[in-house]
């Protein structure tokens, strides 16, 4: 009964990788599809948001909601001991033998005709390779993600629309810089212009 049920145990963390594989892909097609939405506006438009906690915010979040969606889903909807049982005796022609010995009770199993499945179960469960009909696979459906996170690369390299504008032309200060240094120079400039009047003795 042992070996029955280390064959069941390793058949079902195989489908439950998988499963999970599957959901988290799904679920940050669409977290990643509403991050790139998110982080293309600022990129295209001044807006009064944007930045780093903005663009970050994002791509944390996303990655934070798929595996919480992930491993709930997977957790939720994974396979019984049972089903995987079915699904090994469906995958390896074992006619119900393993799923059968593990829903009979313990006093079934004691008895000469549940001792006797048990015994047979165990007997062929031990010559089969759960990797052959259990692999592990990627399909291109789980790797449609990948597309959008590199189009999240590619929107981190752009700069943001009021970023560009403010690189563009001269800030505020700036500006006050340059008023007040060509006021200086018109101030000193007056005053030299008075001193010679009143050397020469001329009315203003």
């Amino acid at each position: 009964m042992d070996e029955i049920t280390r064959q069941v145990s390793r058949a079902r963390r195989r489908l439950l990788a998988f499963q999970f594989v599957q959901f988290l892909s799904r679920t940050l097609l669409v977290t990643l599809l509403l991050t790139v939405m998110a982080l293309a506006v600022p990129k295209i438009w001044s807006v009064d948001f944007g930045g780093p906690l903005w663009t970050w915010g994002w791509i944390v979040g996303a990655a934070v909601v798929s595996l919480v969606i992930g491993v709930g889903v997977t957790y939720w909807r994974g396979k019984t001991t049972i089903e995987v049982a079915l699904e090994i005796d469906h995958r390896f022609g074992l006619k119900e033998r393993v799923s059968s010995s593990l829903a009979l009770t313990r006093a079934e199993r004691d008895a000469g005709a549940g001792a006797a499945l048990v015994r047979d179960a165990t007997r062929r469960v031990s010559r089969v390779e759960i990797n052959e009909k259990f692999p592990w696979r990627i399909r291109w459906p789980e790797l449609s993600p990948l597309l959008l996170i590199l189009g999240v690369v590619a929107l981190l390299t752009i700069p943001d629309a009021e970023n560009v504008a403010q690189t563009s032309a001269p800030t505020t200060v700036e500006v006050r810089r340059q008023i007040h240094k060509v006021a200086e120079r018109a101030s000193e400039k007056f005053k030299r212009q008075r001193k010679q009047l009143a050397e020469r003795n001329l009315k203003e």
